[in-house]
């Protein structure tokens, strides 16, 4: 069903005058021309299209499934569909035979920004299948840091590379190409990396233009310096599918670290 939902998403916002990828009809049998492009329409699809090749390589002998595809060549969201319905390996198995693991554990995030995204030589990062480089940001600067930060307080805590950059000051994200009018969790890290004392970062932060926390103190929140923080809160989509949120200093600079966005 999840991939059903992914896949469906994306070709429904596909259309053939946005054919720039060549490759995919390549990485999914069965995969048409006119649902070739899987972008930001979909950030599911687009984290979840490399281990969808993988798997799809692992059943290619599977003469039932190419004959399927060939008298019924279909959309790419059938033959995704098909692919996961198929094949009988557990996720455990894809992990031991591919080394990878398509979504952290828990459910799959929809959004996954790095907020700030960049290490101490200033090059983006990008944690695979969960947490993309900065985007959809308006205002503030980037920063990192090279602190060990503590994870292990917080359930489904990001990488540690997330924490290890911020953006900072006032800024916006707008994040779109959500369903319109559906509620979502919005998940968002912080950490303390520079003051040592509490009362030093106060910052506020408005989600669709309402406000969810005011005068945060991140090392108050957290129980100290280099030690991960998560605020989750349920937000609604507007009438165009994005989700709005906005950092105000109020003391020294505004600071988050990550983004998502799930499902409810």
């Amino acid at each position: 069903m999840l991939f059903d939902n992914i896949f469906s998403f994306a070709r429904a916002e596909a259309k053939p005058s946005e054919d720039i990828d060549a490759t995919l009809s390549d990485k999914i049998p069965g995969a048409e021309p006119s649902a070739k492009v899987v972008r930001e329409v979909s950030p599911e699809a687009s984290a979840v299209l490399g281990f969808i090749g993988t798997l799809t390589g692992a059943i290619q002998q599977n003469a039932s499934t190419q004959q399927t595809y060939a008298n019924q060549p279909g959309s790419t969201a059938q033959a995704a569909s098909s692919v996961m319905k198929e094949s009988s390996k557990s996720l455990d198995d894809i992990v031991e035979k591919t080394g990878e693991r398509p979504f952290p554990p828990g459910r799959p995030n929809i959004y996954g920004i790095n907020a700030g995204g960049i290490n101490l030589k200033g090059e983006k990062v990008v944690v695979p299948f969960r947490f993309e480089a900065d985007k959809y940001a308006q205002g503030g600067m980037n920063y990192a840091n090279a602190n060990s930060i503590r994870t292990n307080d917080i359930i489904n805590a990001a990488p540690q590379e997330i924490y290890q950059s911020v953006r900072g000051g006032d800024f916006t994200y707008a994040l779109p190409y959500l369903v319109p009018n559906k509620p979502y969790l919005v998940r968002l890290h912080f950490v303390e990396a520079f003051w040592t004392a509490k009362g030093q970062r106060l910052a506020d932060v408005v989600l669709n233009n309402q406000q969810v926390l005011s005068n945060f103190d991140i090392f108050e929140a957290a129980g100290g310096k280099d030690i991960a923080c998560v605020k989750e809160f349920t937000a609604s989509t507007d009438s165009r599918g994005q989700i709005t949120i906005q950092f105000k200093s109020v003391k020294d600079l505004a600071a988050v670290c990550g983004i998502e966005i799930l499902d409810v």
